[in-house]
């Protein structure tokens, strides 16, 4: 968990989940995620994904205070894919 905590990636994150069978990290995310604008968010969650990967996890989710995705490791290429909160609320 430290490793997530720098600068102010430790106060948007609520707690973290490791999945060691499934080689899945998920991090629950306060609210002052949604906050941030989209380029710092990508940057926050491209350097959690690098964290993961170094602790020898594969798949990174990022998981909203209600548990609902929002954002995940790219299947193809590299990087983060982030969900618009309100194109995934219905």
């Amino acid at each position: 968990m430290q490793q997530f905590q720098t600068g102010d990636g430790g106060t948007l994150i609520l707690d973290l989940l490791a999945r060691p069978d499934t080689s899945l990290l998920q991090l629950r995310l306060s609210p002052a995620f949604e906050q941030l604008d989209p380029g710092r968010q990508r940057r926050l969650a491209d350097t959690w994904l690098e964290h993961t990967l170094e602790l020898g996890f594969e798949q990174l989710e990022l998981l909203d205070g209600q548990g609902q995705q929002r954002g995940y490791r790219a299947r193809v290429g590299s990087g983060m894919i982030l969900l618009d909160p309100t194109a995934t609320s219905s």
